[in-house]
């Protein structure tokens, strides 16, 4: 099966770059060829998507950040990043397991100076490639370097269209720019983006601003009011939350589409398939942890997901099939039981997101 796999993720990927400016194109592809395969590889359990954290430096210093200000921080930063060939020797065996898709994230994954080397490797791998950035690294330099690779899209964090308003999200003088410039010249590359923006109540009133620029520009955008944990715990980037009302009304703004009868393909919108409605109430799980997504962190150790930092295998002392495999099996054993909320996760008995989807991409 895994030799079969292999020319379909390389045609799809061409595909989809050969037409790179018209995003619903891209996503019709993407259906078209992986959506079967996907649901395959969750029901076998098989890993279908990893998302690959590079490092944890960057060179922002986002007041909701995930990652610990002493973690992220240049300079300061005492936890060992994997090297370019260790890297490489974990592309090696996620494609020996069939793996389809690669998120490369950060910290900021234009700090590494080995970035292209690593696109590089996994474009030949045969990889659908996502890399998720701040774009304030990326230049006219690096737009040319990446127009040569078949990138499935480059997703950017813009959170709001006011200078003042973004940098005091991101605590960089000059981000703002940095960043706008980046998505101007990633478009007149043809590059496929999508921005994404976080929800909060420092930019509330510049969300509709940012989809309206985007719409502009012909790229997706998504927000996500769901903000995390630190690493360490720490809550206090919740207290930046908005409430529920005010989150309902500026997704009926950005997302208008979803709330048409109809769907771009001109099909009635409706409740999700029965059938999968039944399979998911046995799930324990409502994300795609243990079943076809996962997480690697930038010393290399596999984990269900960012979020659990408990449970973790060194891919660098054992291979990926028997993490994988251990994986599986630590989540089976779980003790039984429905879950009670849709924002605890069993893994760990304690609240981290709320869906868990932003993790899974819905597998």
């Amino acid at each position: 099966m895994r030799r079969q796999r292999t020319p379909l993720r390389r045609e799809a990927a061409v595909l989809v770059h050969a037409d790179a400016t018209k995003e619903s194109y891209m996503i019709t592809v993407d259906k078209k060829y992986v959506a079967a395969f996907q649901k395959k590889a969750a029901e076998e359990r098989r890993l279908f998507t990893v998302m690959f954290e590079l490092n944890w430096r960057c060179n922002l210093d986002c007041v909701f950040c995930y990652l610990p200000q002493e973690q992220r921080a240049i300079g300061k930063n005492q936890n060992p990043e994997m090297s370019t060939d260790q890297v490489f020797k974990i592309l090696d065996q996620l494609e020996a397991e069939g793996v389809y898709e690669v998120a490369f994230t950060g910290g900021e994954i234009f700090l590494r100076k080995d970035i292209f080397p690593i696109i590089a490797y996994a474009e030949k791998k045969g990889f659908d490639i996502t890399l998720l950035t701040s774009a304030s690294l990326i230049n006219e330099t690096e737009v040319e370097r990446l127009k040569s690779f078949r990138i499935r899209r480059i997703e950017i964090s813009f959170h709001a269209m006011s200078k003042k308003i973004f940098e005091q999200i991101t605590q960089r003088p000059g981000s703002f720019h940095k960043v706008k410039r980046a998505v101007e010249l990633l478009v007149a590359a043809k590059i496929p983006i999508k921005l994404k923006s976080l929800l909060t109540t420092l930019n509330k009133e510049e969300i509709v601003k940012v989809n309206e620029w985007a719409r502009s520009l012909g790229v997706l955008h998504t927000i996500d009011d769901d903000i995390e944990l630190r690493n360490d715990g720490d809550a206090w980037p919740r207290t930046l939350a908005v409430s529920e009302e005010e989150a309902e009304e500026i997704k009926k703004i950005v997302r208008r589409e979803t709330y048409l009868p109809f769907d771009r393909h001109g099909n009635p919108r409706g409740d999700r398939d029965p059938e999968e409605i039944e399979r998911r109430k046995h799930r324990r799980f409502h994300c795609g942890i243990g079943r076809c997504h996962a997480w690697i962190d930038p010393s290399g150790k596999l984990k269900p997901c960012q979020k659990v930092m408990e449970w973790n295998y060194d891919l660098l002392q054992g291979s990926l099939k028997t993490g994988w495999w251990k994986l599986k099996e630590m989540l089976d054993n779980l003790p039984t039981g429905q879950v009670q909320t849709p924002i605890k996760c069993e893994a760990l008995d304690r609240i981290i997101c709320r869906t868990g989807k932003e993790m899974s991409y819905e597998c």
